[in-house]
């Protein structure tokens, strides 16, 4: 099993202030770039998208959404406060049952029909299915969502849903973590550009030498692999958490999901966040 320590890749790395993947910081023209854009990806990043352009900001000092996300939860299910490593809804009931013949067929339709079954339905539109876990051992499935927020997802581990189902589609348990977010005044300019997208993604990887730091099972220690291609599989238009002085701000970004195609055959899947252009700035 391959593991892949992340931190090589953080957004910090090359999103903060955007400084570090500022126009100075660009690729060479002589130099062609591995990744490679499939035509589904470049006719969503080519196309008109309704996600805002603003900058939104989470709400530290309330936490309405998540007394509401409660409220409604408890109308249906037991649901109880799990204060770990964040703050969650965890909820659960046995007598839901939820249609699984078009999982395999089309995940996206099946992941909004289990929302619409599951969950509040003033929530139903604001998850999008990120991940399906199965486990095989007791034949169960773990439906991963992340938030949607003014058209775009939440790139944090405060606003995400998981739901278990058993392999007959009962709904077993799911649990909720949800902060308030508003928006402001500050944008961040957003315009199609796909040539740009790619040099702001390229300039990530060459920030890190096109290379992933890898251990197997951590214990021969890790090393630095080459990336020879980067196959970039789902994009998103996303919100980034950066920090700007005391407060945290959540910037307007593009999420990737990708294959990356190491120098040793071995492949390794993961999400990199990107801003829309080096020299993107709010405003």
């Amino acid at each position: 099993m391959r593991f892949v320590l992340l931190n090589s890749l953080a957004i910090a790395a090359c999103f903060g202030f955007f400084v570090a993947c500022s126009a100075d910081s660009g690729t060479s023209a002589d130099t062609e770039s591995p990744i490679v854009f499939d035509d589904k990806i470049v006719n969503y990043l080519s196309s008109p998208r309704s996600a805002s352009s603003s900058v939104a900001v989470i709400e530290e000092s309330t936490n309405e959404t998540f007394k509401e996300m409660k409220l409604l939860l408890s109308e249906k299910y037991n649901v109880k406060e799990s204060r770990s490593y964040v703050d969650e809804i965890w909820f659960e009931k046995d007598s839901v049952q939820v249609d699984l013949s078009e999982l395999e067929s089309d995940r996206d339709k099946w992941a909004k029909g289990i929302l619409a079954a599951v969950m509040p339905s003033q929530y139903v539109d604001q998850y999008r299915i990120i991940s399906i876990d199965e486990e095989s051992r007791i034949t169960e499935y773990t439906f991963n969502y992340v938030r949607v927020f003014e058209g775009r997802v939440i790139r944090n581990n405060k606003n995400n849903l998981s739901i278990y189902v058993d392999a007959n589609g009962f709904f077993k348990s799911g649990d909720v973590a949800i902060q308030d977010l508003k928006t402001t005044a500050e944008t961040v300019a957003v315009e199609s550009n796909l040539d740009e997208y790619k040099t702001s993604l390229d300039s990530i990887y060459r920030d890190n030498s096109y290379s992933v730091t890898v251990c197997s099972m951590c214990e021969s220690g890790k090393k630095e692999v080459q990336i020879n291609e980067v196959i970039v599989t789902g994009v998103a238009d996303a919100y980034c958490e950066s920090e700007l002085g005391s407060s945290v701000k959540l910037m307007p970004c593009i999420s990737y999901t990708t294959k990356e195609i190491l120098a040793d055959g071995d492949t390794i899947a993961r999400i990199v966040d990107a801003p829309y252009s080096r020299a993107s700035s709010a405003k």
